[in-house]
């Protein structure tokens, strides 16, 4: 499964174009009628970062395999551990997984100290309250510890997202803004959607993979993922 999520992954990292514009028609049928929605940008991973982490992954993903290869030649994990200057805890880790262990990312990873305090921020700036300062000092009042800094950008943003700068005060009043806190659509998150049961799916959700399985471009390689899927599921190995 995990080679599986890797592939589709792959297949739906050269269609970015394609989940960019179903991400975005998802988010406006979530929100309310009328509204501008707010649609957090994905944050690039820096080319030297990524590049290392490959690197070390490679590296984690050859001692897996080796360890295995002695393994199944009747080594102990005693001597393993010390063939290859590991400890015998890391050994017998490896050896108690029949698959890769991939490393699970931060949790907190992109979470800003602001994110519990935006419909605090958003309610009184669709009432046309938009001065920077006096916001601030409101978020404060509620608990935020976060910077000035962090708001101001924020609220710069929300006012490109209604076509404005801070300085315009138009007389007409403007769609409220509606924050949109569910992550991008990677490749990565649209592979597991795609492949996960589909009970176990919330709507919106069960609506996004529906989208995307609509589109004539991915249409076949989400069936291909979704039929081998069930297959490992079912344990229906011969061909």
């Amino acid at each position: 499964m995990q080679n599986l999520i890797q592939a589709l992954e792959q297949a739906l990292g050269n269609q970015a174009a394609i989940l960019k514009t179903v991400d975005t028609a998802q988010r406006w049928a979530d929100a309310p009628a009328g509204a501008t929605v707010m649609i957090a940008a994905a944050t690039p991973a820096q080319p030297d970062a990524q590049h290392r982490a490959e690197q070390k992954r490679a590296q984690r993903l050859k001692a897996y395999e080796q360890i295995w290869q002695l393994h199944a030649k009747g080594w102990s994990a005693r001597a393993i551990a010390k063939q290859f200057r590991l400890s015998s805890r890391t050994v017998q880790r490896h050896l108690s997984t029949s698959s890769f262990p991939e490393r699970q990312g931060r949790s907190d990873k992109g979470r800003s100290l602001l994110n519990p305090y935006k419909p605090y921020l958003l309610e009184p700036y669709n009432q046309g309250h938009r001065q920077v300062k006096v916001l601030f000092r409101e978020l404060q009042k509620q608990g935020y510890a976060g910077s000035y800094r962090t708001v101001s950008r924020y609220v710069r943003q929300i006012a490109q997202a209604q076509g404005i700068t801070l300085r315009q005060y138009p007389s007409q009043r403007l769609a409220a803004v509606v924050n949109s806190p569910r992550p991008p659509l990677t490749p990565r998150r649209a592979a597991f959607l795609v492949l996960r049961r589909v009970q176990t799916l919330k709507p919106n959700e069960a609506q996004l993979v529906q989208r995307l399985s609509e589109q004539l471009e991915l249409t076949s390689t989400i069936r291909l993922g979704q039929d081998f899927a069930q297959l490992v599921r079912q344990r229906q190995f011969e061909p």
